[in-house]
């Protein structure tokens, strides 16, 4: 039997509203940002305020924090 294994991972819920993630670590630090979209092991992992972001891939985003409006694919790791 196959077995599939997702994690999510999503701090500050009360805080931080609309947003998604998948992936181990993804939106991890997010305190306050809304609006946005990670997906993957990493993704957006800094961000704490950050608002409609896309993130997609292992890292991407990574070290994004504060900035809003950004899209970015796989281990494309700007800082804002």
């Amino acid at each position: 039997m196959a077995a599939l294994f997702l994690s999510l991972s999503l701090a500050g819920v009360a805080a931080a509203q609309d947003n998604t993630s998948l992936g181990t670590g993804a939106l991890f630090s997010n305190t306050t940002g809304a609006l946005n979209t990670a997906s993957g092991v990493e993704a957006l992992f800094l961000n704490t305020t950050g608002e409609s972001n896309t993130a997609s891939g292992v890292n991407a985003l990574l070290s994004n924090t504060v900035g809003d409006f950004n899209k970015a694919g796989r281990e494309s790791t700007i800082l804002v």
